[in-house]
């Protein structure tokens, strides 16, 4: 984990008595320190702290850190301070059950899935596994009945199939793993729809181990996760204040200049010990049209690629994020995530707008 200390300062009080009588007192100021960042509570923290490791101590911490966990209640978080940084320090293993209301193509579905993570084989990072997908809405109809089960059910086995992928101590997305695992399990779903054939299966396959599609997996679900904290990791923007630059963003891939936008909105009303925060990215120009026609590229051959570099004149990608989490651990409440783009096609008067947008609600477990 990356703890970012703002002041540590240590005073040593001796009073004139004598030394049998002798108060001994070590005052500790530490600005944003969570309860994972040193050692005598989490054995894999880079700070440590040999002389405070006396069993009775470690004990001491621990049962008021269980107490605060149980009870779902903590401290006050100094949320006007400009020096206090957002801190990764999610409780391993755990759970967080989320509702996902999807807007995309002007259709809204609601689903709802378990996001399980446990410590990685590694011993430093973070797995994490999404289970127990279903739709719960389609179109604001009930997708519980027998009649949306039977349309639903190609989608709900397909999303079940999503892979895991691995955090890094610091709360930054790693990687997607176990891909030939997923492809074992999606095959007899992606056959079933369109063809089974020795030459079909290898072909559907070798789709599937493209570089350029891990790079799209990849992709995809670092976005999300980037929504929910990957994004708010050091946050140092004092409450009440927004702060505008020039940034770089990673737009499917390429990496392209862009206007960052930065607000933290303060304290959450409706959920105590928790901030609201909300960034904005803006690409315009060449750098959005490089963008979409690689995210074109990873899916398409050269010759389709060509074809839409030379029709696409203009394009803007918009991308808000907003956030409702706890600045200690980055535990979210709610999120949203919103990707607004415009596209200038050659010899077309009207632009075309497509819009993306998620909204989610997160149950942790009390």
């Amino acid at each position: 984990m990356r703890a970012a200390l703002a002041t540590l300062a240590v005073g040593l009080v001796f009073a004139s008595v004598p030394r049998t009588q002798q108060p001994k007192i070590t005052q500790i100021l530490a600005g944003d320190l969570g309860y994972g960042d040193v050692s005598c509570d989490h054995s894999e923290s880079r700070i440590t702290t040999p002389n405070d490791q006396h069993p009775d101590i470690v004990r001491e911490r621990q049962t008021k850190l269980k107490a605060t966990k149980a009870s779902g209640r903590s401290a006050p978080l100094p949320q006007d301070a400009a020096t206090v940084l957002s801190t990764f320090a999610w409780p391993v293993p755990g759970s967080v059950v989320i509702i996902d209301t999807t807007t995309k193509k002007q259709r809204t579905a609601k689903s709802r899935y378990t996001m399980n993570f446990f410590r990685h084989e590694d011993g430093k990072s973070m797995r994490v596994r999404h289970e127990d997908y279903e739709f719960l809405e389609i179109e604001g109809q009930n997708a519980k009945t027998e009649r949306m089960q039977k349309l639903v059910a190609s989608a709900e086995a397909m999303a079940a199939v999503i892979p895991d992928y691995r955090i890094h101590q610091s709360g930054r997305y790693l990687e997607t793993i176990d891909i030939e695992e997923m492809l074992d399990r999606i095959m007899p779903l992606l056959t079933k729809r369109m063809g089974d054939s020795d030459e079909q299966v290898t072909r559907i396959r070798a789709q599937f181990r493209r570089p350029e599609f891990n790079e799209l997996m990849q992709g995809t679900l670092s976005k999300y996760w980037n929504s929910w904290v990957g994004e708010w990791i050091g946050w140092d923007v004092a409450a009440g204040k927004t702060v505008e630059q020039m940034s770089e963003a990673d737009a499917f891939g390429v990496k392209v200049p862009c206007v960052l936008r930065r607000t933290h909105h303060g304290g959450a009303p409706d959920h105590p010990g928790h901030v609201r925060l909300s960034l904005r990215a803006i690409v315009n120009g060449q750098e959005a049209v490089d963008a979409m026609v690689a995210l074109f590229a990873k899916v398409n051959d050269k010759q389709s690629v060509q074809e839409m570099r030379d029709q696409l004149e203009n394009a803007t990608m918009v991308r808000h994020l907003e956030v409702i989490t706890r600045i200690d651990t980055l535990q979210p409440a709610w999120a949203r995530f919103e990707m607004r783009t415009t596209l200038k096609k050659t010899g077309s008067d009207k632009p075309e707008e497509q819009i993306e947008r998620h909204e989610y609600t997160f149950a942790w477990p009390k």
